[in-house]
C-alpha cells in the first residue's frame, strides 16, 4: 500500500527533474499510480498535491467580467 508521504516523495523527484513542476498525467505515466491512489483519496486536487510537495502550483484563471457588461449582455438577450 502506497503512502501519502512516498507520493509527495514522488512528486518531488519528478518536479525536480523536470524544472520544478510535474503535470498529473506525467507524474501517473512515470510512476504507473492509478488517478484514484492521489485524488479523492488523499488530496481534492491535483494542486494540493503539487503544493504539499513543496512544487509550484499552475493556476489558470479568466479575467473578470465587468459587471455593467454581464448586465447589458443580459438585457440585449432579454430584448431579443
Amino acid at each position: 500500500m502506497i503512502t501519502k508521504e512516498q507520493i509527495l516523495s514522488d512528486i518531488r523527484r519528478l518536479g525536480k527533474q523536470r524544472g520544478g513542476h510535474i503535470s498529473l498525467d506525467a507524474f501517473l505515466a512515470a510512476t504507473g499510480m492509478k488517478k484514484d491512489q492521489l485524488l479523492g483519496k488523499f488530496w481534492a486536487k491535483w494542486n494540493d498535491a503539487i503544493a504539499e510537495a513543496g512544487l509550484r502550483t499552475v493556476e489558470f484563471s479568466r479575467p473578470r467580467t465587468e459587471e455593467e457588461t454581464v448586465i447589458e449582455a443580459f438585457a440585449q438577450l432579454i430584448e431579443t
